[in-house]
């Protein structure tokens, strides 16, 4: 994944868990911030969508359980 995309996904987590800038967003898992609720992880993934411009399926909504598995569906979904 491009350091752009980090920049921008990086944006997307401290943004819907509502984080300081100053928090590492590339070591957040479930569980490991009170924001990652059931409610939080479907606001995460619309925003993904939205700012990525991709369809996040069912299972790859499911497989996202932190920061570096974002980035891995990410970056296939954006270059196959």
């Amino acid at each position: 994944m491009s350091e752009e995309h980090l920049e921008l996904l990086s944006e997307v987590f401290l943004a819907v868990f509502e984080l300081s800038s100053s928090v590492d967003v590339r070591g957040i898992a479930q569980g490991t911030t009170e924001q990652w609720d059931s409610l939080g992880h479907v606001t995460l993934v619309t925003a993904l969508e939205s700012e990525f411009g991709v369809e996040i399926t069912t299972g790859d909504s499911i497989e996202i359980t932190s920061f570096e598995t974002a980035a891995e569906i990410l970056d296939e979904l954006l270059n196959g």
